[in-house]
């Protein structure tokens, strides 16, 4: 697993809630062999370990029918506009959000606040 900074982690994370605004509801940063929370807010690590089996579930299922790896993330649409949305950031940690997408556009999420938030934790938090 690799070596973290917690500070520039930390700061990962607020510009992350930052750019989400009002459209996040709740994220965690977790381990993907543990599922454990790293940081967070409105922090539920029950979701993340819940979300984090459908993470390997998914990286199994493609792999086993001879899909592409997944990319970046899974999104899953839930009812009043929310979406979980969950990230992998690096080869050891994913980011579990629920979005509110009544408050954030979702292509922001998609273009502008995922592909950031990766490349911010890679160049700055793991080594």
């Amino acid at each position: 697993m690799a070596d973290l900074n917690v500070q520039k982690l930390r700061e990962v994370f607020e510009n992350f809630k930052e750019e989400m605004g009002k459209g996040l509801v709740a994220a965690d940063i977790f381990d993907k062999e543990n599922l454990v929370p790293l940081i967070g807010y409105n922090s539920n690590p029950v979701a993340c370990a819940l979300f984090g089996k459908i993470y390997h579930f998914i990286h199994e299922a493609a792999r086993e029918a001879g899909f592409p790896p997944m990319h970046r993330y899974y999104l899953i649409d839930m009812k009043d506009n929310k979406a979980v949305i969950v990230v992998d950031l690096h080869d050891d940690y994913l980011l579990g959000m629920l979005a509110d997408f009544s408050k954030i556009q979702i292509g922001i999420v998609l273009n502008v606040v995922i592909p950031k938030v990766i490349r911010e934790f890679n160049e700055k938090v793991v080594s």
